[in-house]
């Protein structure tokens, strides 16, 4: 009966498609101290299937602030995309988006389309032991800026639709009959009120 309670439980979490909520300070004592103090929360989960499981794509909101005023400088967004190399063999998706320096990323929220350019982009792969086997996952990595008012739209938003666009292609969340959990929300959300909106 034990076990079950824990099976049970376990599985529970998967359902409940949470991402725990993180905020970190990028800067520390080494960094220049006349650039801005960044804040950033790590590893939100855009996508997840039907039983919980992360995609493995994260689109992390970040924050500027001046050293010694504490106001707000500058707001935006880090985009991590995931692809393993079964996904290249069954959906097709192209090793890496190529994203470059001036390409977009486009949100939908609540309907309204806000677009940012990506001010900086990389791509790198990784050889690992995944799921019981050894595979290739294939990243792009990029830096998009905002103004802060069109981050608030974004984090207030009821629902999000967003398409990533690279050299190489693009791709639209949510898809691939996976959805974006709802801490994804939340998240954006408690980070806006919580770093964002009390320092503007």
């Amino acid at each position: 009966m034990r076990y079950l309670a824990i099976s049970i439980l376990f599985l529970a979490t998967l359902a409940g498609c949470t991402t725990p909520y993180a905020v970190v300070e990028e800067t520390d004592k080494f960094a220049d101290p006349n650039k801005p103090a960044r804040y950033a929360l790590r590893s939100n989960d855009i996508l997840r299937n039907e039983i919980g499981i992360s995609h493995g794509d994260l689109l992390d909101p970040y924050v500027e602030r001046d050293r010694k005023t504490g106001k707000v400088i500058s707001t935006g967004f880090v985009l991590l995309r995931t692809v393993s190399e079964p996904e290249l063999i069954w959906i097709g998706a192209p090793k890496w988006l190529g994203i470059r320096p001036g390409d977009e990323i486009e949100f939908l929220a609540d309907g309204e389309r806000i677009a940012f350019k990506a001010v900086s982009a990389r791509t790198y792969h990784n050889f690992g032991y995944y799921n019981g086997a050894n595979m290739t996952k294939y990243f792009d990595q990029a830096v998009y800026t905002s103004e802060p008012q069109q981050f608030a739209k974004i984090a207030n938003a009821k629902n999000i639709e967003i398409k990533v666009n690279g050299g190489n292609g693009n791709t639209v969340y949510p898809s691939n009959n996976a959805r974006m959990p709802d801490s994804f929300y939340e998240n954006l959300r408690r980070f806006y009120i919580e770093q964002v909106e009390p320092f503007l």
